[in-house]
């Protein structure tokens, strides 16, 4: 059978390495992501995961960020994913 994920949130290098920072910054990250435990990944992890379970396509969501810079930098972080792998499907957000 194959599948079709319609929700994977991604996160560019950037997020994953200010992870501490935008838990201050962001209430809403941080009652999510605040935690080092929580998953955060990336496009690379996102396509290791439909090779391996053979899913056709994925959407790749952003995060509702309080700041639209960042909602900004993200988006176009899925938008660049989705010009180089057309399996990944970009859900953008705004403030």
């Amino acid at each position: 059978m194959k599948a079709f994920d319609f929700h994977v949130h991604v996160f560019s290098p950037k997020a994953r390495e200010k992870r501490e920072e935008l838990s201050r910054r962001d209430p809403l990250f941080g009652l999510l992501y605040g935690d080092p435990k929580a998953k955060m990944v990336g496009i690379e992890e996102v396509l290791n995961m439909i090779e391996e379970e053979g899913v056709l396509g994925t959407v790749i969501c952003g995060f509702p960020w309080k700041e639209l810079d960042w909602c900004k930098r993200e988006n176009d972080y899925l938008l660049e994913a989705h010009e180089k792998y057309p399996r990944l499907f970009p859900f953008v957000t705004f403030t």
